[in-house]
């Protein structure tokens, strides 16, 4: 069988076979490691360098973001309830007390979700709530299977515009985003701590994310989390950006999306 050759417009034969030559040498390095099993070399170190790694990425994300309206950052005393100084910031800076959809992923007890219900008094703003009930479907980082439980118990919320959808969220978002319609503002709220659960949210609700639209990540900076998803997520389907907020050192942070580059897949 022949070889194809393929050439590079504008790209000299020369500097092309060394190009080619470059790329086969770094798959036959590879292959070589592959075959060695090098993983048993470096897996007493592994997690070590898996941290620096997700340190440097997220210290250099950081720096490129660090000039916001509202940022706590560098602070030495953590403090939870900052969040909620962070939704004031965006809530009015962002014009938010107008109908929205605001949809929340990880609602545990529902503290953050009683904050964004009470002060979006518009009576046509649509508030949802995703969660299990039942705490972490899996092990992350301290935090067992099971955490954050409530024993399957909603939130009691005095509000016909709030509604509770329970189980993981790969078995109830693709139903719902097929009965709810996007027009208004999206306001989604992830603290779904998983990597897996947030770039699942994420993804799913890909077609249906616009312009102007917030996103909030609630655990934003902890490793296998919330930013390798948004990253990843952001590369994949091409959004355009703004980080308008942060708080307890980018632990929570709020982005608005500006513009998308090129129309998203659909959903199946």
């Amino acid at each position: 069988m022949n070889q194809k050759k393929f050439n590079s417009p504008g790209i000299p034969p020369l500097a092309e076979s060394e190009k080619f030559n470059k790329f086969h040498l770094s798959r036959f390095i590879g292959d070589i490691f592959c075959k060695l099993k090098i993983h048993n070399l470096f897996r007493p170190v592994l997690p070590v360098f898996k941290k620096l790694i997700h340190i440097s990425e997220l210290s250099e994300w950081i720096s490129a973001h660090a000039h916001l309206r509202f940022n706590d950052f560098f602070t030495l005393h953590y403090n939870y309830e900052s969040r909620l100084k962070l939704y004031e910031a965006i809530f009015t800076s962002q014009n938010l007390n107008r109908p929205i959809n605001y949809l929340e992923f990880g609602v545990a007890g529902g503290n953050s979700f009683s904050w964004w219900h009470v002060n979006n008094d518009h009576p046509d703003s649509t508030f949802y709530g995703f969660d299990t009930f039942t705490g972490l479907p899996e092990d992350w980082g301290v935090f067992k299977k099971g955490h954050f439980s409530t024993d399957g118990n909603v939130p009691k919320l005095d509000d016909s515009r709030c509604v509770f959808i329970k189980g993981l969220f790969q078995s109830t978002l693709q139903e719902f985003i097929k009965e709810t319609t996007f027009e208004k503002r999206n306001v989604i709220h992830i603290d779904s701590d998983l990597y897996t659960s947030c770039l699942f949210v994420l993804t799913t609700l890909a077609p249906k994310i616009k312009p102007d639209d917030i996103l909030i990540f609630d655990d934003f900076k902890m490793e296998h989390s919330e930013f390798r998803a948004m990253i990843n997520f952001m590369d994949s389907f091409h959004f355009d950006y703004e980080v308008i907020g942060a708080a307890n050192n980018y632990s929570h942070v709020a982005i608005r999306i500006i513009k998308i580059k090129r129309e998203s897949p659909a959903v199946a």
